[in-house]
């Protein structure tokens, strides 16, 4: 059965991932755009463009010390390109 929340869930979900894709079309040095979308994929599941956005992120912010984290606990082969 499913859950009442589960639309609105989904909703907000959809409309926070495509306002986070405008955020980093329109402004690409956003570092904290790219975790986010980081932290959405995350939780979605998809593991490759979690690491992807994180390491962006890293990349426009070394002192990003979540992506660090984040990216220590997908493991080695992620951290090690970074």
């Amino acid at each position: 059965m499913r859950s009442i929340t589960t639309f609105p869930e989904a909703v907000f979900g959809f409309l926070e991932l495509r306002d986070l894709r405008f955020t980093r079309q329109r402004f690409p040095d956003a570092w904290n755009a790219w975790e986010s979308l980081a932290e959405i994929y995350a939780a979605k599941g998809d593991c490759a463009r979690a690491v992807t956005f994180y390491r962006r992120s890293l990349e426009l912010n070394p002192d990003n010390d979540n992506a660090v984290e984040h990216l220590k606990i997908y493991g080695p082969e992620a951290s090690a390109a970074n």
